[in-house]
């Protein structure tokens, strides 16, 4: 099928390390098919190898709105507020608490 397509093309891009091209192509495939799941699924794993947590949450919802019994979306989402935590955490330089 032409959703899986995009998404194996999508993650090969990624790991033959062309994540701004990957991303781009991911992006005009969410425009021309924006209830595509897995497509939204990749773009937030690139936003998130990116760094790009907020964007990634955006995109990782979307993916687990359109494919909600998939629990991959989900538990991405849970990885992308994981690490603003982190994030936060770091900036005002404060320990975790339990």
């Amino acid at each position: 099928d032409e959703e899986l397509n995009h998404f194996y093309l999508g993650q090969a891009m990624v790991m033959c390390g062309q994540r701004d091209q990957a991303l781009n192509l991911m992006r005009s495939q969410m425009r021309a098919h924006p209830d595509w799941g897995l497509i939204y699924f990749v773009t937030g794993e690139i936003l998130f190898v990116k760094g790009h947590y907020q964007d990634a949450i955006a995109a990782f919802a979307r993916a687990a709105e359109l494919r909600p019994r998939d629990p991959d979306p989900h538990i991405r989402l849970a990885r992308c507020f994981s690490q603003l935590r982190r994030r936060a955490i770091f900036t005002l330089g404060c320990a975790p608490t339990p």
